[in-house]
């Protein structure tokens, strides 16, 4: 969120319908200026490194005052990388020098002092670093500069040259753990102390080493030396006192050390520790001097050099606490080896050793830092032999170094291995697949979980890889030593310590001692949903959809920078159908009352609506969603509902728009973005599933067929079953607050409304709990004429007009691609379904219909019917016994019955008189039938005495004939045009059938006798008498 604040400098304010000026100059600031290191201030909300690339004209911005500008080229941002970016940006300098053009044509010119010269020494060329605060200037930058990196514009309160200062003024700046190059960062500052306290430590624990141990030289051969000089002494007395003598001398001295009380502390997971303490005891009662040990670890568990890294820690047993006794600097004699000298420091005066003897004292306690958690670790004593050797005491508890003796023999002694961590076994887990922040219980079952609760970690959703450090108490509902049972979140109550969305994975349960075990299969958290809690019973809830102030769905205002941009805006609206037709609510552009789309310069959710807006402040991402939600809640209720929501798009970024094709690699799919930052706005977080599922954390790169960006089918399963849990958790919500009513799902059915023409269409919309209030639910539908919607009339095509259900009765093909939608009424709002889109496909058409045809008994005959837009066919027969009832044809007389032509083979008499049509279908699947064509089937012989007529419409001539024989027929005798003859001799056998051309018959072919000529159209015939006479 911008933080607006107010700079005061000198400017000169001028009044432009002067008729003349006044000059006032000033000197510039000393371009050799130098800022001392205390003047770098780091409470500036933006800090950057930038180099002056030009200084541009002056100018007048709208107060009268005169602005200076130049162009900086922002090489880093050490500081508020929320607002800048790398590249070029404006800044301005109060004063300068402006010429204008006054009245009569006469040149003015105004030179007005610079403000604040010592804390801006601008100059061409320089580079340095800037201090500004975040300030509202867009309305005063320079009218003449454009197209820089970034819009913000900048009046920088402090800028530091170098003037070769640079690596101090980084110094301050990194110490600060702001954005410096790295060799002057924090944690190279840090790093480098930590390597030099290292090396440090060890010159110092390797030179304490070696002068002990050169210290202990000395007095061992000074003993040594003394034992040989009694040992010749002790040769020269007699036998029986050189014997006394021996035994006294070469009594058996043993110091016992032994590792004890071996303990796991766990603090953190930084912080966990193997303790135990160095005891000894003695043969006889001795004051003990020194031993020396080495102890061999395991690097896996300690890693390695733990005296140097500081993991190894040694503090005096409460006996030895004194300064009589000294434990020397611990050095790592090899990375697995430490070396720990503990004894007398003989500068001390008086000495006062401690009495060990056969009761075992602790000398002193060890503390070895943890660094992997395991079930053991070996800690063994190491070169006893050598080490033995340094093992001393006195006989007095003040004696000289002189007098200081050795054991003739040290045991050391260890129970390696020892307990650390407790590590978990997860055996099992259910359900496999759960839902984030939807109240479900993952239950962990296995086994040394602890008594007391651990941590659960599940994958990072907003980074798809790591682990979250852990879940609130308040997501824990049982922990026992062999089950977990844990509501999986998507909000944290500790948001500074959990950071992210749990994911699909294997998860973690780590013991409270650090131990910890990883799932063997995967987790799949199918979809995260948005929770919010209240401040005071801190529950956790979803956030769902409301019903306020009769706005049903989710509506964006246009950010002034999107308008125009005609690319955008397509795949916005597209996103918007999308989610539509899903949820049945309306997500669209917030429009005025004449449907104009509302547009804003508020973002960020300042005035708590819905904004879509271009920026340039992203950082690290190229899309963002920050939302709001209201909560209302009583002692036994969390209600939480979506207030406001603002996308913010970087619109510097070279976006691939289009939508239906295939995304090119290393792009980044501005529809595929906003389709998934619409669903943050609509209640879903991150998922970890890269295999095209919308709500992945990267989404906008992943590649993407043509198909796959073009429906909400593919890839988008699991976003689509989060928001219809959140749509039914919203419907089924009594809200506590009496403003907020239950949202709505209008569906209409269908939303694409396709008929054949002539069919009968209908749309129909539903209402989710349809409301039970007074007044009664209304319907209107309404059709777009133009640009606006417009109520329907009664009257044909319509009906049902005012109900829930319209009917286009027999669609006129006229009302294709017309658009439909209800107005609803009740609970005093007013709501509009989504329209629907009428689609009407025309029928196929027929160029050639099927004709009556006749055909001889036992002869094959077809009909045929053209259609160039048809796809299938199917004939179809009336046998006669309802005018309209037409079946398929079947039976072995048939073929090709779903081709454009019928084959009727051998015909039998029994097809007399039928009827027969045809359906073809087009592609759309709209058929249309043909006309009925009737089959006259003429028997093989006939009876001519019985098929002879008189029937004086039909006349032959002339009779007898000896060549062409003329048929004149009455018209409209036949119904259709297609005659057939048939010429039969009087023994009643068929001698000719053929087709009537040209109302002629050609008898030449015929021998002299008497025949019976019969004529038939397939509905009527007639039969005639002839002779043929040569």
């Amino acid at each position: 969120m911008k933080t607006l604040l107010i700079i005061l400098s000198l400017f000169f304010s001028i009044i432009l319908n002067a008729q003349t000026f006044s000059e006032c100059r000033f000197g510039y600031p000393d371009e050799e200026f130098v800022p001392e290191l205390k003047d770098l201030k780091l409470d500036y909300p933006i800090i950057f490194e930038g180099e002056i690339m030009s200084q541009e004209l002056g100018f007048i911005d709208m107060r009268t005052h005169i602005s200076t500008p130049y162009i900086v080229n922002v090489t880093r941002v050490i500081k508020g990388e929320e607002y800048l970016k790398l590249g070029t940006i404006q800044i301005l300098r109060g004063g300068g020098y402006v010429r204008i053009s006054k009245i009569n044509d006469v040149i003015s010119e105004i030179n007005v002092g610079i403000e604040k010269p010592s804390a801006l020494p601008l100059s061409v060329g320089k580079k340095g670093i800037f201090f500004a605060y975040l300030e509202e200037l867009q309305e005063f930058k320079s009218p003449n500069i454009n197209g820089l990196v970034n819009d913000l514009v900048l009046h920088p309160s402090i800028f530091k040259p170098y003037f070769g200062r640079e690596a101090e003024y980084f110094s301050v700046l990194g110490k600060a753990g702001l954005n410096v190059p790295f060799e002057y960062s924090l944690e190279k500052i840090q790093k480098d102390d930590a390597e030099a306290a290292r090396i440090a430590y060890n010159e110092k624990a390797q030179q304490e080493y070696s002068e002990r141990m050169t210290q202990l030289n000395e007095i061992r051969i000074n003993y040594d030396l003394q034992q040989t000089d009694k040992l010749n002494a002790i040769s020269k007395l007699n036998p029986r006192k050189r014997n006394k003598a021996m035994k006294l001398l070469l009594v058996d001295t043993i110091l016992n050390i032994q590792i004890v009380n071996p303990i796991y502390t766990f603090q953190s997971d930084t912080a966990k520790y193997l303790e135990f303490d160095i005891q000894a005891d003695a043969s006889h009662a001795k004051y003990f001097d020194n031993c020396l040990v080495w102890l061999k670890y395991d690097t896996t568990v300690f890693g390695s050099n733990v005296a140097q890294n500081g993991n190894v820690t040694i503090t005096k047993g409460t006996n030895f606490n004194s300064s009589t006794y000294r434990i020397y600097t611990p050095a790592d004699l090899l990375p697995n080896r430490v070396a720990i000298p503990f004894g007398t420091d003989y500068i001390i005066s008086p000495l006062s050793r401690t009495l060990l003897g056969t009761a075992p004292q602790i000398l002193y306690h060890v503390k070895l830092k943890v660094k992997n958690c395991a079930a053991t670790a070996s800690v063994q004593f190491d070169s006893t032999v050598q080490t033995s050797v340094w093992s001393s005491y006195a006989q007095t508890a003040n004696a000289s170094v002189v007098d200081v003796k050795f054991y003739t023999k040290t045991n050391y002694t260890d129970a390696s291995p020892y307990s650390l961590c407790a590590i978990p076994n997860i055996n099992g887990f259910s359900p496999n697949k759960i839902r984030a922040g939807n109240g479900e219980i993952l239950t962990i079952t296995g086994s040394n979980f602890g008594t007391q609760r651990g941590v659960v970690q599940f994958r990072n959703a907003d980074v798809g890889f790591g682990f979250i450090e852990g879940c609130d108490s308040v997501d824990i509902m049982s922990w026992t030593n062999t089950q977990i049972q844990i509501k999986v979140p998507s909000v944290f109550l500790d948001a500074a310590k959990y950071k992210g969305v749990p994911g699909s994975g294997k998860f973690i349960v780590k013991h409270r001692t650090g131990g910890i075990d990883s799932s063997d299969t995967n987790l799949d958290i199918e979809y995260a949903l948005t929770n919010s809690y209240d401040q005071t019973y801190f529950r956790k809830t979803k956030s769902l959809y409301a019903n306020i102030n009769c706005r049903n769905g989710v509506f964006f205002k246009m950010g002034n920078n999107i308008v125009g941009n005609a690319a955008q805006i397509a795949c916005i609206d597209s996103a918007f159908r999308y989610w539509s037709n899903h949820l049945k609510i309306v997500v669209d552009w917030e429009r005025d009352i004449n449907g104009a789309i509302i547009t804003t310069n508020v973002y960020d959710n300042l005035d708590l609506s819905f904004v879509i807006y271009n920026t340039n402040f992203i950082t690290s991402t190229l899309m963002r969603t920050i939302y709001q939600s209201q909560a209302f809640f009583n002692a036994t209720t969390t209600q939480i509902y979506f207030l406001g929501s603002d996308i913010g798009i970087d619109s510097t970024y070279n976006w691939h728009y289009t939508i239906g094709d295939n995304k090119p690699a290393g792009k980044f799919d501005f529809f595929e973005s906003i389709v998934h930052e619409i669903g943050h706005t609509l209640g879903l977080k991150h998922v970890i599933d890269a295999n095209q599922e919308l709500m992945y954390y990267n989404e906008g790169s992943e590649y993407k067929s043509a198909a796959q960006r073009t429906t909400l089918n593919t890839g988008r399963g699991t976003a689509k079953l989060g928001t219809t849990n959140i749509k039914t958790a919203s419907r089924a919500t009594t809200w506590l607050n009496p403003i907020v009513k239950t949202i709505r799902e209008f569906t209409q059915a269908p939303v694409l409304t396709t008929a054949c023409e002539g069919v009968n269409a209908s749309i129909e919309v539903i209402i989710s709990t349809t409301p039970t209030s007074t007044p009664a639910i209304t319907y209107k539908w309404q059709k777009l004429n133009g640009s606006t919607f417009q109520d329907l009339t009664t009257g044909s095509p319509y009906t049902g007009i005012s109900s829930k259900k319209l009917t286009i009765t027999a669609s006129p093909i006229a009302l294709n691609g017309s658009k439909y939608r209800c107005k609803v009424s009740f609970d005093g709002c007013t709501y509009y379904s989504q329209p629907s889109i009428l689609n009407i496909n025309a029928k196929p058409t027929i160029t050639t219909q099927p004709v009556n045809t006749s055909v001889i008994t036992g002869n094959n005959t077809s009909f045929t019917v053209v259609s160039p837009t048809a796809i299938t066919y199917q004939w179809r027969v009336n046998s006669g016994a309802a005018p309209n009832a037409y079946t398929n044809v079947s039976g072995a007389s048939y073929a090709n019955a779903t081709s454009a032509v019928l084959g009727i083979n051998n015909t039998p008499t029994t097809l007399n008189n039928r009827k027969y049509q045809c359906v073809v279908t087009n592609n759309l699947g709209c058929n249309r039938i043909s006309n009925n064509a009737t089959l006259t089937v003429l028997p093989a012989r006939i009876n001519p005495n019985k098929v002879i007529n008189n029937d004086d419409k039909v006349n032959i001539f002339p009779n007898p004939t000896n060549a062409i024989l003329n048929i004149k027929i009455e018209v409209d005798y036949f119904a259709n045009e297609t005659i057939q003859y048939g010429i039969y001799d009087l023994s009643g056998k068929q001698i000719m059938w053929s087709n009537l051309i040209n109302s002629q018959i050609n008898t030449q072919s015929l021998a002299n006798g008497q025949y019976v000529l019969m004529l038939s159209d397939g509905v009527n015939q007639t039969a005639k008498s002839f002779v043929v006479n040569r």
